[in-house]
């Protein structure tokens, strides 16, 4: 309808176009004839007169009816432009109303990512809202008819459906938050899990070396775990407060007792960390006994070396008998050192079996054997010395 009343509008403003050129015309034609006729010339003039204030009102009508069609021009394209904003106020509030709950943290991470994106679509269409609603409040100004208090009241349900969509979009961003906040929880319980899964098959998996430098390596290794263990204790804290502070802060996700997971974990770390203590010591333990082991048997190994000299019987040869007299001592100083060492040896088979730390049998009978044969060579070491004095 205002479409075809542009076209008539605009064939009456071409018509005008016309007239005028026509009017002019008249004009010098009354002019003429005034001076032609002079008796006539005030009827030519009056009649003339009329014709141009016809001529002027039509002008102003016509000037008013444009005036009105630009007006109405102008209505018509705000309420294409409302239209169009309600729309996309619709699909939006849509959009976050449909969303649905993330199950993984990649999900979270996402909605959150295109929940973001919707706000920065509501930030570019604010300045729109707020000149639709300056263009509506200036064209409803003072307006009565029917059709302006419709629009009137559909202004108000935009301002209510922005606010709305704002409201939406605040608490639709909470649920998320605690979703994202959730799925990390989650994240990390699993990590804390899996890390004492991995120290439970550690302490689970070590074996005491049987050697003297393996035992000191498992220790040293042991340490390290150790070390690391306590690293990530911390870690484990800090999950076992997040679960806490996510079922204490109302998440919604407090009914599955999130804390209960990491309770779990920082429970099996402490067990983890008592029988790393403990498995360090049996690792220390073995270290002294590898140690008392070796001992053992280089003294044992000595004393088999060492008896073929205590047998030595040259020393019934009369030549270079000083020297033969001097080696003898500095045997049996070697000889006295090493029963010290024995002796040593001894302590400590006593104190491992007084404290029940664990002993071969095997050993200990080894220790008896050693002991009777430090007795039998010191009997036959000092042969030598008596037959050097004879």
């Amino acid at each position: 309808k205002l479409l075809k009343f542009e076209k008539k509008l605009t064939g009456m403003e071409r018509d005008l176009v016309a007239i005028e050129d026509k009017l002019g015309d008249l004009r010098g034609e009354a002019q003429r004839l005034a001076e032609e006729h002079p008796d006539q010339a005030g009827a030519i003039t009056d009649r003339l007169a009329e014709i141009t204030a016809v001529w002027d009102e039509m002008k102003n009508t016509l000037k008013t009816r444009e005036e009105s069609l630009g007006e109405a021009r102008k209505l018509q394209q705000f309420l294409r432009e409302l239209d169009d904003f309600q729309s996309w106020l619709s699909r939006t509030q849509t959009a976050i109303a449909s969303e649905d709950m993330p199950n993984t943290l990649s999900e979270a991470e996402k909605l959150m990512a295109q929940h973001e994106s919707i706000k920065n679509e509501i930030h570019n269409y604010e300045e729109d809202y707020q000149k639709m609603r300056d263009m509506g409040e200036m064209v409803t100004r003072g307006q009565v008819d029917a059709q302006y208090m419709f629009l009137r009241q559909r202004l108000q349900a935009l301002d209510t459906g922005w606010n709305e969509l704002l409201k939406m979009w605040e608490n639709r961003q909470n649920l998320l938050a605690q979703s994202h906040a959730y799925q990390l929880f989650l994240r990390d319980t699993k990590q804390t899990s899996s890390l004492s899964s991995l120290q439970e098959y550690v302490l689970a998996h070590t074996e005491l070396p049987t050697t003297l430098q393996g035992a000191e390596g498992a220790i040293k290794k042991q340490e390290d775990f150790m070390t690391t263990m306590d690293a990530n204790e911390e870690k484990i804290n800090g999950v076992v407060e997040a679960g806490r502070r996510l079922a204490g802060d109302g998440n919604i996700n407090a009914d599955l007792f999130v804390e209960l997971p990491a309770v779990s974990s920082c429970s099996r770390h402490k067990k983890n960390r008592e029988a790393a203590v403990e498995l360090l010591m049996r690792l220390k333990d073995n270290r002294d006994l590898q140690k008392f082991l070796q001992d053992c048997q280089e003294l044992s190994l000595w004393i088999s070396e060492k008896m073929l000299t205590a047998q030595d019987m040259t020393y019934d040869e009369a030549r270079n008998l000083h020297s033969k007299w001097l080696k003898h001592q500095a045997f049996m100083a070697e000889l006295q050192s090493n029963k010290e060492w024995l002796d040593k040896i001894q302590k400590v088979l006593k104190f491992r079996q007084l404290n029940h730390h664990f002993t071969p049998t095997e050993t200990i009978l080894n220790v008896l054997s050693i002991s009777d044969s430090m007795e039998v060579f010191l009997i036959s070491s000092d042969f030598p010395s008596t037959i050097l004095f004879m």
